[in-house]
């Protein structure tokens, strides 16, 4: 269930992203509705990556991670672009 809800805020940051063409400097505050108390961590590096963690390591992580499960991180550096609609437009 924790990836599905990463997977939630990876796209929700992303939509933000695509309105400007680059990743927001913050994103409002991302609760985990899975863990309470716990919430999505999100942060730009200087470099331009952006980033995505859970803020707590759960005791089982490491059990799932031997055995290739994903971690709880994401990062990105290439912020989604949105396709200017009027050129995707059959002429006619």
């Amino acid at each position: 269930m924790l990836d599905l809800e990463l997977t939630q805020k990876i796209l929700q940051v992303k939509a933000l992203a695509a309105k400007t063409g680059k990743w927001p400097s913050s994103v409002p505050e991302m609760k985990s509705s899975i863990c309470p108390g716990a919430k999505w961590l999100y942060r730009v590096a200087p470099d331009g990556t952006m980033s995505l963690s859970f803020s707590e390591k759960p005791k089982w992580l490491e059990e799932r991670l031997k055995y290739k499960g994903l971690p709880f991180t994401y990062s990105d550096k290439t912020p989604p672009q949105l396709k200017n609609r009027a050129s995707t437009r059959p002429k006619r």
